[in-house]
């Protein structure tokens, strides 16, 4: 499913249904809507849900209750997720020793601690 077909599926119906969810958006409890869109057939899905068996040993079909029904991989929409995390980590670490060391390297930690006033030398 595209963006675009999640953005026309979850598109506001007329202007009065926005104002009248924009008073309620404004109060500590919010709003709530439920959006549907249509997956089309042969389109691939996700499903994460637990599988429930046949308990009265007549031999059904076995039944599964989705939570979650996603036309996007999970596991790849995670994977990514995971790495832009660990690039942004990596990039705050660098900034700190870099900050750090340029400190060092300046003397400016030092010079600091050596001018404070009323501190004897």
């Amino acid at each position: 499913m595209s963006r675009a077909e999640v953005r026309a599926a979850s598109a506001c119906p007329s202007e009065a249904r926005f104002d009248e969810a924009y008073q309620h958006a404004r109060r500590p409890r919010g709003f709530s809507r439920t959006v549907e869109a249509m997956i089309c057939a042969g389109a691939p899905v996700w499903l994460l849900g637990a599988v429930e068996r046949d308990t009265d040993g007549t031999g059904g079909v076995a039944r599964m209750r989705p939570p979650l029904v996603s036309s996007v991989d999970p596991r790849a929409l995670c994977r990514s997720k995971i790495a832009l995390l660990g690039l942004g980590a990596a990039g705050i670490l660098g900034t700190l020793i870099g900050c750090s060391a340029l400190a060092l390297a300046t003397g400016a930690c030092l010079h600091h601690l050596a001018s404070r006033p009323g501190r004897r030398k």
